[in-house]
């Protein structure tokens, strides 16, 4: 009974880090990759969820049921320290080196030009 609430306990606990993961990256990414980061991120979540609990089956029917709580720990510790190497700010500006204006809105406040331009297109695109 123990296990199955510390099994049940474990998945309330790991539930938040894919949502926490996106939060993440949204502060320390630039804006200009983060959509791409956003794909990068949820491929990696797919992979690992279609990759892990098969790794763990084969191990746990090699090994018994036994090792299944050492690598639940192994998972977690490892998520811990991957979490834990993540930046918690975005890095500083590298003199010489411009970061790209895709921002629609620019710090003043004003919308860039060239997404006025775009728009612009678009709607000339779609009227013809």
């Amino acid at each position: 009974m123990v296990d199955i609430a510390m099994v049940a306990l474990l998945g309330i606990v790991l539930g938040p880090m894919y949502p926490m993961v996106f939060n993440q990256a949204a502060r320390i990414l630039p804006r200009h990759i983060y959509l791409g980061a956003v794909g990068w991120i949820s491929s990696f979540g797919q992979a690992g969820s279609a990759i892990i609990p098969f790794i763990t089956g084969a191990i746990s029917q090699k090994y018994g049921i036994k090792s299944l709580h050492p690598m639940l720990v192994t998972i977690l510790g490892v998520m811990i320290g991957l979490l834990w190497l993540t930046p918690d700010r975005p890095p500083k500006e590298t003199p010489g080196v411009e970061s790209p204006k895709s921002s629609v809105v620019q710090p003043d406040g004003k919308i860039c030009a060239r997404s006025v331009e775009l728009r612009q297109n678009l709607k000339q695109n779609l009227a013809t």
